[in-house]
């Protein structure tokens, strides 16, 4: 009995019923039917499919049964010729079945067609991986977007490198998207900031505006004012992806290593791009070197000195200290300027210095000494 078929395999009877009145399923006997789904459950489970998959394609998908084995296969090994891993393109699959649908000449088009965009191969396949409907957009449709985009403000150049950043871009209308600036510039922003923004983190396109204004306004509850959030998410626009509560906790944190609140704000506002950084494993270990060596104040001069690499001010100290030079909070300048002048003063490019003084190595001997 087919109903019992498909009920052992897992599918409900109200999943049967929908299946089998599907108007592509209704031409089929039970018989036919049956040897279908065996033949595609074989197929579909030799190539590494679950039970589960299978059956959500099916559910969705019901037209599947209708396939022979043989074009579903010629499909599937046209993904894995195109450079798919299995494991890939099972994904795509489960979560978008109609791609099952397409021609062999169809997908291949679709595949060049977005790789003339200026992806190579493997940013096409990671392209059409995290968003599959882009693999079945018509050639039209793309071109016609990118341009619409184009004509927002944007280079095509750069419009190419959006879409390699966040490949739900293109399921984005323009008119959408053009909505979306313009929320922006309605929260504050000029027209040519929004533009740079969404350039470097374009993902923010896809937040509805009463969740990007709901941003702000945890921020500003967080003690900013409008105008220093607008200041920081200019130049790290990614804040708008954070979540408040970490955003809250980090300043917590920042503030337990010895610092007030309003001055953590102060450092925040001046470098926000502290705020992608893991402060347990990043600013704290930065700010005790600092304490150890006597400069606690030095984010309170210029926060910016906490994106350095710890590894690199440990090493330029310890140079110029056994070179007989004083630092200290009024002239540590001289551990964070670029590297031609540091070695135009100094002698020493920051490979030399790095390979006299190991940071790791001293945290390491460190360890050692404090369990003797």
């Amino acid at each position: 009995m087919l109903e019992k078929e498909f009920l052992e395999f897992g599918f409900t009877q109200e999943e049967f019923k929908r299946i089998r009145n599907y108007y592509s399923v209704q031409n089929y006997g039970d018989e036919a039917l049956s040897s279908s789904f065996k033949n595609i459950k074989k197929l579909f489970l030799e190539f590494g499919y679950t039970e589960e998959a299978l059956k959500t394609i099916i559910v969705k998908f019901p037209v599947v049964l209708c396939y022979t084995p043989e074009r579903l296969k010629e499909k599937l090994d046209c993904l894995v010729d195109l450079g798919y891993e299995v494991e890939d393109i099972i994904k795509m699959t489960t979560f978008s079945p109609s791609l099952l649908a397409k021609s062999i000449n169809t997908i291949r088009n679709k595949f060049d067609k977005i790789s003339s965009l200026g992806y190579t191969k493997d940013e096409t396949i990671k392209v059409t991986k995290k968003n599959v409907s882009n693999l079945f957009t018509n050639d039209k449709t793309i071109d016609e977007k990118i341009n619409g985009i184009i004509k927002l403000g944007y280079t095509r150049e750069e419009v190419i490198k959006m879409i390699k950043k966040f490949p739900k871009l293109l399921c984005l209308t323009v008119e959408k998207i053009k909505s979306k600036i313009d929320g922006f510039v309605e929260l504050g922003y000029t027209r040519e900031e929004v533009i740079k923004m969404t350039k470097s983190t374009p993902h923010i396109l896809s937040f509805s505006m009463e969740v990007s204004s709901g941003k702000m306004n945890d921020l500003i509850g967080l003690g900013f004012t409008k105008e220093e959030v607008i200041k920081m998410t200019i130049i790290s626009p990614a804040i708008y992806t954070y979540n408040v509560d970490t955003v809250r906790q980090k300043i917590d944190a920042i503030v337990d290593l010895g610092y007030t609140r309003e001055q953590v704000l102060k450092m925040i506002v001046e470098t926000p791009t502290i705020l992608g950084n893991s402060i347990e494993e990043n600013i704290k270990p930065k700010i005790e070197f600092y304490d150890s060596i006597g400069l606690h104040d030095l984010p309170l001069k210029s926060a910016r000195f906490l994106l350095q690499s710890i590894r690199l001010s440990y090493a330029r100290y310890n140079f110029l200290v056994n070179k007989g030079f004083k630092i200290d909070i009024d002239n540590c300048r001289s551990l964070f300027v670029g590297d031609e002048v540091f070695k135009k003063r100094y002698g020493a490019s920051k490979e030399k210095v790095l390979s006299l003084y190991n940071y790791d190595e001293a945290m390491q001997k460190k360890k050692v000494d404090v369990k003797k």
